[in-house]
């Protein structure tokens, strides 16, 4: 195994929670069997790696983050891309938060933004009364290992996505 992967996979362990989570973010990734099991083997990957992710949230642990970013970026890869810069780029002190991030979104990162909101929207009625909504949460809850989940992401024509060594995760 490389560093970057836990060798006991104690973190493929899903919750109940976490399961209902994933079975929600299937508008997103799309209907073709070739996504979803690409979205599966990509969270299977993400959530291996060490050291292990938070699942302390009741929101929305950074695990569930990690697998709602791979999502949005197997179903929204334009969205995905602006919501990554919006955390690790020049801007990323400014996009405090998910909301903050899907603010002004315009073109077709706005229509990829629409679908989203309608998903999140969707969600957030599901939630239980008082839960605080998605959009809430920091945007670092969600791009804690978005380096890797674009290098894993595939989309066609990108050279953005080329996979090369393992990324150190901290």
């Amino acid at each position: 195994y490389g560093s970057w992967l836990d060798p006991k996979a104690r973190q493929l362990s899903i919750s109940a929670d976490e399961l209902r989570f994933l079975e929600s973010l299937a508008p997103l990734i799309g209907n073709t069997p070739r996504r979803v099991k690409r979205f599966v083997n990509i969270c299977h990957l993400l959530l291996s790696m060490a050291p292990p992710l938070s699942d302390d949230d009741r929101t929305l642990s950074e695990r569930m983050g990690t697998c709602l970013m791979a999502a949005i970026h197997e179903g929204l890869p334009l969205l995905a891309q602006h919501l990554g810069s919006r955390a690790t780029g020049p801007a990323a002190a400014a996009a405090t938060t998910l909301r903050h991030a899907l603010t002004g979104l315009s073109g077709p990162v706005g229509l990829e933004g629409q679908q989203f909101e309608v998903w999140l929207k969707k969600y957030n009625a599901q939630l239980p009364d008082g839960s605080p909504h998605l959009e809430t949460i920091p945007l670092e809850r969600l791009t804690s290992r978005w380096n890797m989940t674009r290098r894993l992401g595939f989309n066609a024509g990108s050279n953005q996505n080329k996979a090369g060594p393992p990324e150190k995760q901290g």
